[in-house]
């Protein structure tokens, strides 16, 4: 049976046989819809990352009953600012300080060694963090996520979906980066001992844009037509769950997915966040 999406699965050692994989998953007529590198960070590194995640609880977000982020995503920021171009430079500004701090905090220097590792499957694209207002600050380069047992987990979203829920961010952001269609990434910390997967539907943006209730993962097609993404006789899925230390990035900008629920008795950690290439095409910034 062919597979629903074309996932690539690969070992870190072996990255330099693609070169360019990240700009064939952007676009969606290059048949590569993600991938999957195996063994970015040693297990001595996972576990220096989750000592070091206590240094920075002060700047954990409770999102919800199931949900930390640490520290503050784009969500976050844009909601704080109240579409106010003054706080959003001192937010972008904020975020810079917090970056410095978690350079100092973290023996693993997690910017750094996801910019080398994009340096070399990026193709012609120089990868970069972007800048805020008038280039004071700067965006989050990735945000933690701790997904609690028993009540972490994501509703069904894709990355274009979110550009209606928070315009003004998005708006600034559209001013260097080109928004449509943007990847989602994350390196897995610590998987869930159950559940926790990341679920891929056989529904794009193109198919449909929007939801009959936000919380509720149920579509409105293009075609009129109610889709049920948690029924299967509606939907197919495609259950994705990287070990520790794996990188997983995909399109998430135009794939519909979801988290599933966290069954186990830890957290589910991870730290991810976006990819968008540059409007002059020369880079691809990552960011949270």
């Amino acid at each position: 049976m062919e597979a629903l999406y074309n996932i690539i699965d690969v070992d870190f050692k072996d990255i330099s046989q693609y070169p360019d994989v990240m700009q064939k998953i952007w676009n969606p007529e290059s048949g590569i819809d993600g991938i999957i590198i195996r063994n970015v960070l040693s297990q001595a590194e996972i576990d220096s990352i989750k000592r070091d995640l206590h240094k920075v609880k002060d700047l954990e977000i409770r999102k919800d009953t199931g949900l930390i982020t640490c520290p503050r995503a784009f969500a976050e920021i844009a909601s704080e600012s109240e579409n106010d171009e003054k706080k959003l430079k001192v937010l972008f500004q904020e975020m810079e300080d917090i970056w410095s701090r978690f350079q100092k905090e973290f023996e693993v220097p997690l910017n750094d060694k996801f910019k080398s590792l994009l340096s070399t499957i990026t193709g012609s694209w120089t990868p970069e963090v972007p800048k805020g207002p008038d280039g004071v600050g700067i965006c989050a380069p990735s945000t933690f996520k701790r997904m609690l047992p028993g009540a972490g987990s994501l509703i069904a979203h894709c990355g274009n979906w979110f550009h209606n829920m928070w315009p003004y961010i998005f708006e600034h952001m559209g001013k260097a980066c080109i928004l449509k269609g943007q990847m989602s990434f994350f390196i897995t910390i610590q998987p869930a001992e159950v559940g926790g997967e990341l679920v891929l539907y056989d529904v794009q943006w193109k198919d449909a844009v929007e939801k009959v209730d936000p919380v509720q993962n149920v579509l409105v097609m293009n075609s009129g037509q109610i889709r049920d993404l948690e029924d299967p006789i509606q939907t197919k899925t495609l259950r994705l769950k990287p070990n520790a230390g794996d990188l997983l990035c995909f399109a998430g900008g135009r794939i519909w997915h979801k988290v599933s629920l966290n069954q186990g008795s830890e957290d589910r950690i991870t730290v991810g966040g976006f990819l968008t290439p540059s409007i002059e095409g020369n880079k691809i910034y990552y960011w949270s």
